[in-house]
């Protein structure tokens, strides 16, 4: 009896719980259809957190069953300084949701979202028989080059400047969220677009 009240204490804390335990996932809704199933923002997999200690890679597109704020965090340790340092990354991210809260009034985790299928691109280029075609891109493929982009554009705007890496986030998700030319994502996607519509 004892064993069983604790399983159902335990289900109804899971319920509760949020990231950073301030931000909620239930009212996060994926504005485009193709990209839902490769985006986790809810609870099927297990329990929503930046660090799950989880290896999502054992399985073909394992990396869709990752919690979308820890892809986030993961992208921005591979570089130098912050390689592998992953509870650092973590306290800035924290950070700098509480920056984008206080700028926007809106979720952070929303923001996130709406920030990486903004700046994924659509189509790009493919060499075949030494000859440059244009493809389409999956949407599997769109959610890691919205991530990349992202993390580029955070690591270039930290880079020799006087600013702090979380002010730096929020301004990158911040302006792809809005589609702003200040993001360097929104740029390097119209890019990858422009160059690919010029070899259909």
């Amino acid at each position: 009896m004892v064993h069983y009240r604790f399983i159902k204490s335990s289900k109804n804390i899971s319920k509760k719980m949020k990231l950073f335990n301030r931000w909620s996932f239930s009212d996060i809704k994926i504005s485009e259809f193709p990209f839902k199933p490769f985006i986790n923002v809810s609870k099927k997999y297990g329990n929503i957190s930046a660090h799950s200690s989880i290896d999502f890679n054992k399985k073909p597109f394992g990396k869709a069953r990752c919690p979308i704020v820890e892809r986030f965090v993961c992208s921005l340790m591979f570089f130098k300084k912050t390689s592998g340092k992953k509870i650092k990354i973590i306290s800035t991210v924290k950070h700098a949701f509480e920056l984008i809260y206080n700028s926007t009034g809106v979720n952070p985790i929303e923001i996130l979202v709406q920030a990486i299928i903004n700046s994924a691109p659509q189509e790009d280029i493919v060499v075949v028989n030494n000859k440059k075609e244009s493809v389409d891109i999956s949407p599997y493929k769109r959610v890691n080059l919205g991530i990349y982009l992202l993390s580029c554009g955070i690591r270039k705007n930290a880079f020799k400047t006087l600013r702090t890496v979380a002010s730096c986030i929020s301004d990158e998700l911040i302006g792809a969220y809005r589609k702003s030319m200040n993001s360097y994502a929104i740029r390097k996607k119209i890019e990858i677009e422009t160059n690919a519509r010029t070899n259909r």
